[in-house]
């Protein structure tokens, strides 16, 4: 039978300014990547798919702070950004598949998001224990610093980017994330709006570790109102996100896995505030979906 003792993460994942400039050290595999070799494709989906859930909803967010777009001229912003999901108490359990021969066949277990796992003993004496849970968080977080350039015929682009080292001392696996995207000005046709419009698409790639990669993509329109320095902002956006898990099991049912899990996030609707002070501005907001989520920052530029 399986039994897994592992580490958990600290209650807040944090991601510090230096991440931004690359620096990664080389290691063994991680707790977390150990974990997860332990299950085969009966109970993986079940033990990640919370991760698949938060993560996605994070590497999606944040990517506007207002929607006013100039029709032309340069400008140029430097924006770092923190994304935060709420870790729900349904995230941190799944029902787990036990192994051939239990009387029972199935028990809750915990998720990489959950409690220590509990000790499971059959009739028969034999006894099972799935992994503990790995992150021991109410939000899970994450952070990005994005540039954006613009503006052509009232067009701008913004690209994304980090690269983590491992974090906790090994538990969770270096990361790397990769975003672009692009946002344009709607309300240059309109006479007289009474706010400013723009609609945005965006693309993120984000990979941990050696067996664990995240896509995301988001469609979405954007509408904010300028008082003075303080812009009002909000939005409504589709969006969707895959967790790609490929690696070789090494628990009850060894073998290659190679599986797909969907965030569950597939529609947002974002509110939040923007303070701006000549180049310096701060942000934050909250978005609502199938995943509540939280971005905010600092940014510098015009």
């Amino acid at each position: 039978m399986t039994i897994i003792t592992e580490r958990r993460l600290p209650a807040l994942i944090v991601v510090t300014l230096v991440a931004l400039f690359g620096f990664t050290r080389a290691s063994a595999q991680t707790d977390i990547e150990n974990a997860i070799t332990y299950y085969g494709d009966d109970n993986i989906g079940g033990f990640m798919q919370p991760l698949a859930d938060l993560l996605g909803a994070d590497i999606n967010s944040g990517f506007f702070h207002s929607a006013a777009i100039p029709a032309a001229g340069f400008h140029f912003s430097l924006d770092l950004i923190g994304m935060g999901a709420l870790v729900s108490d349904d995230d941190k359990f799944f029902t787990a598949e036990l192994p051939s021969g239990f009387a029972e066949t199935h028990a809750d277990q915990p998720t990489i998001v959950g409690p220590e796992a509990p000790l499971i003993t059959d009739v028969s004496g034999a006894q099972y224990k799935g992994s503990n849970g790995m992150v021991d968080a109410s939000l899970f977080s994450y952070g990005v610093g994005q540039i954006t350039l613009g503006s052509v015929m009232g067009t701008e682009a913004f690209f994304r980017f980090i690269a983590t080292p491992e974090l906790g001392d090994g538990k969770f696996p270096k990361t790397s994330l990769f975003g672009v995207g692009v946002r344009h000005n709607i309300s240059q046709y309109l006479v007289e709006p009474p706010l400013d419009i723009a609609v945005s698409f965006a693309y993120n790639t984000l990979s941990a570790g050696e067996i664990m990669d995240i896509q995301g993509i988001l469609v979405g329109a954007q509408g904010s109102k300028t008082w003075d320095t303080f812009t009002f902002y909000g939005g409504a956006a589709w969006e969707q996100s895959t967790m790609k898990l490929d690696y070789v099991s090494v628990g009850d049912d060894p073998g290659p896995v190679n599986i797909e899990l969907d965030g569950r996030s597939s529609f947002r609707v974002t509110a939040g505030g923007l303070l701006q002070f000549g180049f310096f501005r701060l942000f934050a907001d909250v978005n609502v979906g199938s995943v509540t989520n939280f971005s905010g920052g600092i940014g510098f530029g015009n």
